[in-house]
């Protein structure tokens, strides 16, 4: 996977001019995109471990769970015997 990596940042070494929040600055094209794509991976991981943590503080102090509800449960001998016909 890394050869791949090497081997896309290698073949898009053309310079471009990147502009953020007030900062600019040139860097080839392929350093541009990983960098791109490891900052959202990374923010990605953040705010779901944000998540994830908000629900455990939640679940830990005895919040009750949400559920969706469902259709009534009937009882197992009431379904067997749905299609019998007593006489």
């Amino acid at each position: 996977m890394l050869s791949l990596l090497i081997v896309f940042i290698l073949q898009n070494q053309d310079l471009v001019r990147v502009q953020y929040l007030g900062l600019s600055g040139s860097l080839p094209l392929g350093v541009g995109l990983v960098i791109a794509a490891l900052t959202g991976g990374l923010m990605v991981a953040v705010v779901g471990a944000v998540r994830i943590a908000q629900l455990r503080r939640a679940g830990s102090q005895g919040h009750p769970r949400t559920t969706v509800p469902g259709p009534p449960r009937r009882s197992l001998s009431r379904l067997l015997n749905h299609g019998q016909q007593h006489t």
